[in-house]
């Protein structure tokens, strides 16, 4: 009897314990961090305690305008005329409006664009184009404000690129 009794004690004091442990598991812990909870992840009382969670602060946002893609190529040329080779030799960045692989086309944008105020050259590429140049630059920083400037009055010529001499 004494054993069935003591058996008895033992098996309410484990049912007891049992069941604060279950009451516990619903209920938000206090010492949790923020992330724990915003998951929505509760722990019982006996749980580990979660980790803080620190952030760093978030970096200033710039109010710049993000850079315009302006495409870019490398590639060897030489100047259609000897007095554009004179003018422009030492530039290494150079403004292109178009290209073309019929030199008659080329010719008649040329004109096109010498009628609107600028100042075109062709350049013969290694791959056999004719490229309609309208400024060239030592700087990379120079021809890519002309680049933009030619975009943002010149719409139509939207596509402007910038060749580099290999």
């Amino acid at each position: 009897m004494n054993k069935l009794f003591i058996l008895g004690i033992a098996t309410f004091a484990l049912i007891s314990t049992s069941c604060n442990s279950l009451k516990s598991i619903g209920k938000k812990d206090n010492t949790e961090s923020p992330v724990a909870v915003a998951e929505g992840n509760y722990y019982s009382e006996t749980a580990a305690p979660a980790k803080t969670v620190t952030t760093a602060p978030k970096a200033k946002t710039s109010t710049a305008a993000p850079k315009a893609k302006i495409s870019m190529r490398a590639e060897k040329f030489t100047f259609d005329q000897a007095t554009d080779q004179a003018n422009n030799a030492n530039n290494s960045f150079f403004v292109i409006l178009g290209s073309f692989s019929q030199k008659e086309n080329a010719n008649r944008f040329k004109s096109t664009l010498a009628q609107q105020g600028f100042k075109p050259f062709i350049l013969l590429s290694e791959t056999g184009n004719l490229r309609i140049c309208v400024n060239s630059y030592k700087e990379e920083g120079a021809a890519r404000s002309r680049v933009m400037s030619i975009r943002t009055n010149y719409p139509n010529y939207s596509d402007a690129w910038l060749l580099i001499k290999k």
